[in-house]
């Protein structure tokens, strides 16, 4: 079999922060997944709102590169589906299976002292990319509108006069002290009014 160099790496979806984790022998920034789902929802959001962490480089044994891409979707659990698009748990290219010899050595060599400070990093990365990098107002619109298309501003009207706009309910929260489930019933048209409020949606230009 010919010798190759090959990569674990892991791709954020940076509007949900779902994640994927892959295997690859090209290093390829563009190359963000080639698996069912990741696919679909590349499609749905856009190639521009996915982005690639190298995890673990420079393996060049095609047992341990399938080794490793099963560990970090376990260690990440990008295979539940609310945290990730992996649908197996990976580990599969090439019909390699794994003998408990070659599993023991890879464990030994995940357990050094400096394999584990990456591995915490590299928990780390994922932790703040799925729960969230705090994005600011200007980041969320833009992201609303590659998601969504044109962002709808939310207008406040009290006594039929618009007194605030803003974009998002937990904003309308905040000025009105009326909860984000009153304020969404309002603009679904489910009441007439939420707290004296009146809550209308203006869709942007």
């Amino acid at each position: 079999m010919a010798s190759f160099t090959g990569l674990i790496y892991l791709t954020v979806n940076l509007i949900n922060q779902k994640i994927y984790v892959g295997q690859s022998t090209i290093d390829k920034l563009s190359y963000v997944g080639s698996g069912s789902a990741i696919r679909k929802a590349i499609k749905k959001y856009g190639k521009s709102n996915f982005n690639r962490v190298i995890l673990r480089n420079n393996i060049t044994c095609l047992e341990e590169l399938n080794f490793w891409e099963s560990y970090y979707i376990k260690l990440l659990k990008s295979n539940n589906p609310k945290i990730g698009y992996n649908i197996t748990l990976g580990g599969d290219n090439g019909g390699w299976k794994h003998t408990e010899e070659s599993i023991d050595k890879i464990k030994n060599r995940s357990n050094q002292l400096d394999n584990k400070k990456r591995i915490r990093e590299i928990q780390k990365i994922a932790t703040e990319q799925r729960l969230g990098s705090h994005h600011s107002k200007d980041s969320k619109i833009k992201m609303m509108n590659t998601k969504f298309g044109n962002v709808r501003h939310i207008e406040i009207y009290k006594d039929d006069i618009l007194i605030y706009t803003c974009n998002f309910s937990k904003e309308a929260q905040n000025l009105t002290g009326i909860k984000q489930s009153g304020i969404k019933n309002n603009l679904c048209g489910l009441s007439k009014s939420a707290g004296g409020f009146i809550f209308k949606y203006k869709q942007l230009s």
